[in-house]
């Protein structure tokens, strides 16, 4: 039970971090990380990273499951803040727009192709 007290806790402190490490100097905006599928798709490695160092895990399973999960918690957390283009959906379209993300964060499939389908399913408007 600890461990996912502190899953859950990194993935929360990562919203606050991801921003920081990519700062230019300029001010910074964290809607930017929702601004489009591609951007939420390309947060999500820099999430799991982050996430893999705090819990260690030893096997490629575990790590492939921590990589999904981690992308639908983004994009969940995303969609309960109104952030971006997951403000206004659905619940379980914010959970599908946040599955996809994480097969093309993982490579499965190129964002391109998700779009395209989440598109056809009704669920991406943009």
């Amino acid at each position: 039970m600890k461990k996912f007290v502190k899953y859950i806790m990194a993935v929360l402190a990562l919203f606050v971090a991801i921003p920081l490490f990519a700062a230019d100097g300029l001010p910074i905006n964290p809607e930017s990380l929702f601004a489009s599928f591609a951007a939420l798709a390309a947060a999500i490695p820099l999430v799991v990273e982050a996430v893999k160092t705090l819990l260690k895990p030893d096997s490629k399973t575990v790590i492939q499951i921590i990589s999904w999960v981690t992308g639908v918690a983004v994009t969940m957390f995303g969609w309960w803040l109104n952030l971006g283009f997951l403000d206004g959906l659905l619940w379980w379209n914010a959970l599908a727009i946040g599955f996809f993300a994480s097969l093309a964060a993982n490579g499965v499939y190129d964002t391109g192709f998700y779009e395209w389908l989440l598109k056809v399913l009704g669920i991406y408007k943009k």
